[in-house]
């Protein structure tokens, strides 16, 4: 708290009792951290500070006696009276509603955290950790002073390969800084674990609203509790997860492609030369068979009209 004495007459007003001295009950929880300056000319002023630090709670008492040359204000005697408070015990902060739970945390001015907190969802399937000590800033720079946890059951849509498990939990102020990390715990029941997933390949989805996209974090995580915990600097949007194996790509080549780009495989198969089919005779229509027949009859007739001529040519020559 800072003093002024302040000199209304025309000519200097001398303090004849400095370095002042603190008296009264309670010396230890008050200090002197600026003496004023003597003497005080006409119309001046000068001043002092006293500062109050409790080391306990209740009423704490200190008396100031300050001589000067004022003939009708020497001594001018102070009382200072300050009431110290025990700071406010940590522990869990439960049953906050389904949506929009804010909660206020105690920081000093520069962001540091000034007590332990144990922040738990509605349901207790979040539980946000915050050692006293932490710094904690939101993205301008300035100390945090509440957390707010929004459950979601409906997320942008995860990448292949990753399964989200609903609710997700978006914790802001979002983006933030924890330095050091602070420890988010993510608690599940065995139903809902999907079938065939292995329990301790859980993971938990961090959705980067930076990139807009799913990323994965790898937790530790407690069968016994069912719970899986993760170190993080600053809040997002985080939900149970696991991954899965995707098909591998066929070897065959995707079918828009050309002919000319296909590259055989890095092994061809020796394929067996084949034998041309052998491709049976048309059957015989009628009118092939009747031209066939004719034709055969008159290869018939030219062959016995050859043979008379020649007959009729030896007979010739017998008689001559």
């Amino acid at each position: 708290v800072t003093f002024t004495i302040q000199n209304t007459g025309p000519v200097d007003l001398t303090l004849d009792s400095l370095p002042l001295v603190l008296g009264g009950p309670d010396t230890g929880e008050f200090s002197i951290q600026l003496q004023p300056i003597s003497p005080v000319a006409g119309s001046g002023t000068t001043t002092f500070i006293i500062r109050f630090t409790p080391t306990s709670a209740g009423l704490k008492t200190v008396t100031i006696s300050l001589a000067n040359s004022d003939s009708d204000e020497d001594p001018y005697n102070l009382t200072l009276t300050g009431t110290g408070v025990n700071p406010p015990v940590a522990g869990p902060i439960t049953d906050l509603n389904l949506t929009g739970n804010t909660v206020t945390i105690l920081t000093d001015s520069n962001g540091t955290v000034l007590v332990n907190y144990v922040i738990n969802s509605s349901g207790g399937k979040l539980t946000i950790t915050i050692p006293a000590g932490t710094l904690a800033l939101d993205e301008y720079g300035n100390p945090i002073d509440t957390i707010t946890i929004t459950i979601l059951d409906d997320v942008p849509p995860p990448p292949p390969g990753l399964n989200i498990i609903l609710p997700a939990f978006s914790i802001s102020p979002s983006p933030c800084s924890f330095t050091p990390p602070i420890t988010i715990t993510l608690h599940y029941n065995d139903g809902d674990i999907p079938p065939g997933v292995d329990e301790t390949s859980l993971k938990i989805g961090y959705y980067n609203e930076a990139t807009g996209e799913w990323e994965v974090l790898e937790g530790i995580v407690n069968p016994v509790t069912n719970t899986i915990t993760i170190t993080r600097g600053s809040f997002s949007v985080y939900s149970l997860a696991y991954t899965t194996t995707t098909d591998s790509p066929s070897n065959n080549p995707p079918a828009d492609q050309n002919d000319n780009d296909y590259q055989a495989p890095a092994n061809p198969t020796t394929l067996a030369p084949t034998v041309p089919p052998t491709v049976p005779s048309a059957p015989l229509t009628t009118s092939t068979a009747s031209r066939l027949a004719m034709s055969w009859w008159l290869i018939t007739v030219i062959a016995v009209a050859g043979l008379a001529v020649i007959f009729l040519l030896l007979r010739q020559i017998k008689k001559m």
